[in-house]
């Protein structure tokens, strides 16, 4: 699993690179998968990073609306 999600990660940003400034990379979908998740979090991270892009961590468990 860790490699399907790190080449589908890998192509997102390949594809975008060049055109936005940053990703915004969502904690829970990776933990779903576990260690193996984690490990791919953190080469996500990289990844964008030695692409020049700014990485902002999605890691809010929940929204809320106060009215």
């Amino acid at each position: 699993m860790y490699i399907e999600v790190m080449n589908r990660m890998e192509n997102a940003i390949d594809n975008v690179y060049d055109i936005i400034p940053a990703v915004k990379p969502q904690i829970a979908f990776y933990e779903m998968y576990g260690l193996e998740g984690l490990k791919a979090f953190k080469e996500t991270c990289e990844y964008a990073k030695q692409k020049d892009m700014i990485v902002i961590v999605d890691s809010k468990r929940e929204e809320y609306l106060f009215l």
